[in-house]
């Protein structure tokens, strides 16, 4: 099994625009999978936050396949999320919980928190356009 391309920080970008972007290396291959990127937006962007019971996932990205072939597929996309974004971006917490690690954050969740700190003119700086436009 080949390393991952990244161990530091990702910072997910989905006000106004799709986007992810590691310390070193290369994350446009993760936009450039849409359904991939999708689940990495959900599962950081979802509410309540924290991890997602598998079966979720499975019904929301699969839910035409199989429940082994959708398996097949969730477990090709955390392989693949994990190459590009690095061991610590997604956790796994047994086999049916998934959520992404403490190395992930999000334009959505500073603007959250601009937002909820009353800072309006901080919050309009950092809100950047629709959530997740295009996917």
């Amino acid at each position: 099994m080949d390393e991952p391309r990244n161990e530091g920080p990702v910072e997910l970008l989905a006000l106004g625009r799709c986007e992810v972007r590691v310390a070193d290396g290369d994350a446009r291959q993760v936009v450039a999978q849409s359904k991939r990127f999708g689940l990495l937006a959900y599962l950081g962007l979802a509410d309540p936050r924290g991890p997602r019971q598998r079966d979720e996932l499975l019904a929301l990205f699969w839910p035409t396949m199989s429940e082994r072939r959708a398996l097949q597929e969730l477990s090709l996309s955390l392989y693949f999320l994990t190459k590009r974004l690095g061991t610590a971006a997604i956790r796994r917490d047994g086999k049916c919980l998934v959520g992404i690690g403490p190395v992930v954050s999000s334009d959505v969740q500073r603007f959250e928190r601009i937002l909820a700190d009353d800072w309006l003119e901080e919050s309009l700086a950092e809100y950047r356009g629709e959530l997740l436009p295009g996917l």
